[in-house]
């Protein structure tokens, strides 16, 4: 295991959990909501809230919660899936925070904005899945069964 997480690289943390697996989700999840509550925003206030935490995460606003209380918020945005498996950070400064430096600043501009476009595409995902509105039907509507009165293209 340790072999697999040197292999891995330094730069890795809670950016690739959020980009690959939370955003996705979030914005799909978000769709759905503003659908069913008839909340046009709900999407976008979402995603606001979801950067204002990660940028307070980043530069050391926000401290994660209690249970991953040993990292910063910092360490906790590069860190966090591999701190615990490995018990070693994984970013080379150590306790310095990377926003000391422009290098780490720029790469994680890049990801930032990489989380617009993911969160952009979990939003067309959602659109797909659930429709644009209430009227709309979405791919969903196929995979599950409808009330007994309706009827369903295929039946």
């Amino acid at each position: 295991m340790q072999k697999y997480l040197k292999a891995i690289g330094n730069e890795r943390g809670s950016f690739v959990v959020d980009i690959f697996l939370l955003l996705p989700f979030i914005a799909a999840l978000s769709v759905l909501l503003s659908i069913k509550l008839s909340l046009r925003y709900l999407k976008h206030a979402v995603f606001v809230l979801f950067i204002c935490v990660a940028a307070g995460l980043y530069v050391d606003l926000i401290r994660p919660p209690l249970f991953f209380s040993v990292l910063s918020g910092n360490d906790f945005m590069w860190n966090w899936p591999l701190y615990p498996l490995t018990g070693h950070r994984m970013v080379p400064f150590g306790h310095i925070p990377t926003y000391t430096s422009w290098s780490y600043n720029i790469l994680a501009l890049g990801l930032f904005l990489f989380y617009v476009i993911i969160f952009w595409a979990g939003v067309q995902f959602g659109y797909i899945l659930f429709g644009r509105s209430r009227k709309q039907k979405g791919m969903i509507d196929l995979l599950f069964a409808r009330s007994k009165g309706s009827k369903n293209q295929f039946n």
